[in-house]
């Protein structure tokens, strides 16, 4: 988020957290698909991909570890009772920290 310059598209859910930093919500549509190409970390470095979305009644973030050769290491998937998509991506963000943590990889 870039302050009152973003662009990024805001629920009602996240205007506590905007306000809190004096940031006024924005609403745009998508008008160009962007291809995103995945990019393989340096050697001995592992990368995680992490998302969140909310459908509906149905929220869930999840995450997968790569290593250099792209080889997948680990992913994780989980269902939360949470209505706000900033807040899933965190929770997605902090879930991967963790599994990261207990597979005792230190080099994301």
């Amino acid at each position: 988020m870039s302050g009152n310059l973003s662009s990024g598209k805001c629920i009602p859910f996240d205007r506590p957290l905007l306000d809190s930093f004096s940031v006024s919500a924005h609403h745009r549509q998508v008008s160009d698909i962007i291809p995103v190409i995945w990019k393989v970390p340096s050697p001995l470095w592992l990368k995680v991909n992490t998302d969140g979305s909310v459908i509906g009644n149905h929220a869930a973030c999840g995450g997968l570890f790569r290593d250099h050769l792209g080889s997948l290491l680990g992913a994780f998937t989980c269902n939360l009772d949470i209505d706000s998509v900033f807040n899933l991506e965190v929770m997605g963000f902090i879930i991967a920290l963790e599994f990261a943590a207990l597979n005792g990889w230190t080099h994301l």
